[in-house]
């Protein structure tokens, strides 16, 4: 539906770009079963709840199924240097910056020469889903934050900054 074939009706590059971040985001929501949903969904909408305040009122904070917990912190400091690094040239989405970090081959990163970043390929070793909750935590904890730019067409598009520094005077490069 969002790349429809007839001309007239055709989207911009644009809209067809933020159409599918949607899609992203919403089957990002879909397949989390372990983030509690009101955080997921007020984060979404750029509010800060805490899961404690859910009281386990929520799908997920109700599943008694063990989660298994991983030290991603090295991969959190080298998204932070990606994020960082790649936003002092121009504005990059999350799903950008997650191509990049998992060592993506497509057309934008080659244009952009990002294969050549350090960081380039830092994730290949976790799964989509690991990196979109990874970039999604950084997120929650307000590390990276969302700036809206509105485009051309009259359209916002969102792209990813780091907020803070977490560990003050950290060596992006």
């Amino acid at each position: 539906m969002i790349q429809n074939d007839r001309d007239r009706d055709r989207p911009s590059a644009e809209e067809i770009k933020r159409q599918e971040e949607g899609i992203r985001a919403v089957v990002q929501f879909c397949q989390n079963r372990v983030d509690c949903r009101r955080v997921q969904l007020l984060t979404y909408f750029g509010e800060v709840f805490s899961p404690d305040d859910c009281h386990n009122s929520c799908d997920n904070c109700l599943d008694s199924t063990e989660v298994v917990t991983q030290d991603v912190t090295e991969a959190a400091l080298n998204a932070i240097k990606l994020v960082k690094s790649l936003t002092q040239t121009g504005n990059v989405t999350q799903n950008y910056c997650i191509d990049v970090f998992r060592g993506g081959n497509t057309r934008d990163i080659k244009q952009r020469n990002h294969q050549n970043h350090p960081q380039y390929g830092a994730g290949r070793h976790m799964n989509r889903d690991a990196l979109d909750r990874l970039f999604g935590q950084l997120l929650t904890s307000e590390v990276f934050c969302v700036v809206s730019v509105q485009n051309n067409s009259g359209w916002h598009n969102n792209y990813l900054e780091v907020s803070y520094d977490p560990l003050g005077a950290f060596p992006y490069n």
